[in-house]
């Protein structure tokens, strides 16, 4: 089974939108809520490590990505279901054009959360 989760942020100077993405790939053993679970959990951190890190606010470095990236993806990798096979992970810029509807949606996960 794949899953994909992607969520969306504006930044700073909003000429770009930063966007990630989770992609998942489970065999048969593997439990869809867990995987679901998973990936929100997932999600739910890296809003929380690329927010804290300014990426709303303020200009932010390549390499405070790249910090940020390496965070939740250690999280990731400790916390990864049973029975799935991989995933994905990859962040990046976009126009955000492309991802408004996913950055609305993304302000209503976060009152949620």
């Amino acid at each position: 089974m794949l899953s994909v989760i992607t969520s969306a942020l504006p930044t700073v100077d909003r000429e770009l939108a930063f966007t990630f993405s989770i992609v998942s790939l489970s065999s048969g053993e593997a439990s869809p809520e867990a995987v679901r679970k998973w990936q929100i959990d997932v999600k739910k951190l890296a809003l929380k490590a690329f927010r804290d890190l300014g990426i709303e606010t303020k200009d932010v470095t390549e390499e405070d990505i790249k910090k940020a990236c390496s965070v939740v993806l250690d999280d990731a990798k400790k916390t990864i279901p049973r029975g799935m096979s991989s995933f994905n992970f990859k962040a990046d810029y976009v126009s955000p054009e492309y991802v408004q509807e996913l950055i609305e949606l993304d302000k209503t996960f976060l009152e949620q959360f």
